[in-house]
């Protein structure tokens, strides 16, 4: 079926890594964070669980709406096209239009081997959209509770450094799953 799951991000193959995730970023945030901007560890990890829990929620929502958005963006493109099944079968298979819109299945890695393009598209988009609500929404929730000016920069450190070690992981699992 053509794009089955653009709108829910991580629902298939990604979804079962969230709570791993989600873990790995908060302990790694909570490091970083409590390093830059001077706090207790105890500290920091509690407002690090809640500004997370907050930035991943709307990361879900901002990347369903963005592959929502390109979804929307192709009918509008394509239209009356898209009863041509050249077209669809164009759609179905252009890995930048899969990547973006997240159309892979759970069982999509079986029949690909390495590192396909839209796997790669997929993770990037998701990454880059998640990191930019991330560092904006635990900024805001962490500002609430802490006055520090080394807040922004903490915050923006320990998305990036979480970030970057989730991406390795993700790519790494991906490639184990084969």
């Amino acid at each position: 079926m053509i794009f089955l799951d653009f709108i829910i991000p991580f629902l298939f193959f990604e979804y079962s890594l969230v709570i791993i995730g989600f873990i790995a970023i908060v302990i790694i945030e909570t490091l970083i964070f409590a390093f830059i901007a001077k706090q207790k560890l105890k500290d920091s990890l509690i407002i690090i669980t809640i500004a997370n829990s907050y930035s991943t929620i709307c990361g879900y929502i901002v990347i369903g709406l963005t592959r929502l958005i390109v979804f929307g963006l192709i009918l509008l493109m394509f239209g009356e096209q898209l009863k041509n099944t050249r077209i669809i079968n164009f759609l179905e298979t252009n890995p930048i239009i899969v990547g973006l819109t997240g159309n892979m299945g759970m069982d999509y890695y079986k029949y690909h081997t390495g590192l396909p393009i839209e796997i790669l598209v997929n993770f990037l988009t998701q990454f880059i959209l998640a990191l930019i609500v991330s560092i904006y929404i635990e900024k805001k929730v962490i500002k609430k509770k802490m006055s520090d000016f080394r807040i922004g920069k903490a915050v923006i450190w320990a998305n990036v450094g979480s970030y970057i070690f989730l991406f390795g992981l993700m790519i790494f699992v991906y490639l184990k799953l084969q």
